[in-house]
């Protein structure tokens, strides 16, 4: 990214003074319409950032966003605070916005909403893609639209996306498996839980268990990795205990979404007996509770907030101020225990 101009550069370039500059930048006093001209566009040219300099730049445009997030959970409602404070921060940014929820996790259900927010044409959307199927019709009317697509949380092969907001889930995956692991001193089984059939299919979960598998691949005398989705075999929570303690081995547990607690919640009484060690994501209210009191051990904090909060931000410098956007941005993952938790941004 080239070095931002400053205000005495534009006044040099511009053959005027810094207090002319200054009054063109803050749109106050009368300058004539030429030379307003010849200093927005060096600023321009110059990669001037103020945000009163965008503030001229916007020419009473109102920008047509979309935002496309699952079901308001939680993890998802953190998105929404995100992309409500960008709004509110880049306020020379006016943004007609169009909150779209994927209640129910149905492909028909999807592709409806993104039929419809093509067809209305915004300037720019926002979308976590976690049930879209890369060659779905979906995906296909994406494409053809070429509108600037910001995916967070999940990614997708997608021409037309122009930043990617999140974590590498592969990696964490592979960290996970050595939280799981560290300290290991006797045989244990390693449960990977999934609850809902279409997390079967969330290219984000996949990922996550490929990167555990792939470290234990890596490891001297690895336990199999035992995957049990809920809903698919339509096992109970105390069926699953029982196979547990049935065993009379350690049981480490890797919950490669938000829902650790739906486990956690069962577990509480038996942890001890289980030795239990779990890894789950996202410091939701229920989360945290667990974590708190030992039953999940770890968290990995997404930052959801930063993810919506830096795509309204991508969309912001690509169509007011023309700048090129990181095509990859991957936010830390940050492993949360209940010693560190109370100082972490939720």
């Amino acid at each position: 990214m080239k070095p931002r101009i400053t205000i005495k550069e534009i006044a040099k370039q511009a053959d005027v003074s810094i207090g002319t500059v200054d009054r063109v930048l803050h749109d106050r006093g009368r300058v004539s319409p030429e030379t307003k001209e010849r200093v927005l566009r060096i600023a321009k040219e110059g990669n001037y950032s103020s945000n009163v300099y965008a503030r001229n730049l916007k020419l009473n445009k109102t920008y047509h966003l979309a935002v496309i997030l699952p079901e308001k959970n939680s993890y998802w409602v953190k998105h929404r605070q995100g992309v409500e404070k960008a709004v509110a921060e880049y306020d020379f940014l006016q943004v007609d916005m169009h909150a779209y929820s994927l209640a129910v996790e149905s492909q028909t259900e999807i592709e409806g909403i993104i039929q419809e927010v093509v067809a209305a044409k915004p300037d720019g959307i926002v979308l976590a893609p976690i049930f879209l199927n890369e060659n779905s019709p979906a995906v296909e009317r994406l494409k053809k639209s070429q509108i600037p697509v910001i995916l967070v949380d999940s990614k997708i092969p997608l021409p037309n996306c122009l930043s990617y907001i999140g974590q590498d889930a592969f990696q964490s995956g592979r960290m996970s498996g050595g939280l799981l692991h560290e300290g290991y001193s006797e045989n244990y089984d390693l449960y990977v839980i999934t609850f809902q059939m279409a997390d079967l299919y969330n290219k984000t979960i996949a990922a996550r268990i490929e990167g555990l598998e792939n470290y234990f691949e890596e490891v001297n005398n690895s336990p199999q990795v035992i995957k049990i989705n809920m809903e698919q075999e339509a096992m109970g929570y105390s069926e699953l205990i029982e196979r547990m303690l049935i065993r009379k081995k350690p049981v480490r547990v890797f919950v490669p979404n938000s829902r650790s607690y739906f486990l956690a919640t069962e577990m509480n009484e038996v942890k001890q007996e289980l030795k239990l060690r779990m890894v789950g994501y996202d410091l939701i209210e229920e989360n945290k509770m667990y974590l708190e009191d030992g039953t999940i051990n770890y968290l990995i904090h997404q930052q959801p907030k930063q993810q919506g909060f830096k795509a309204i931000q991508a969309l912001h410098q690509h169509l007011l101020l023309n700048m090129e956007v990181e095509q990859q941005q991957f936010l830390p993952l940050d492993i949360i225990t209940k010693e560190n938790l109370m100082y972490c941004e939720h």
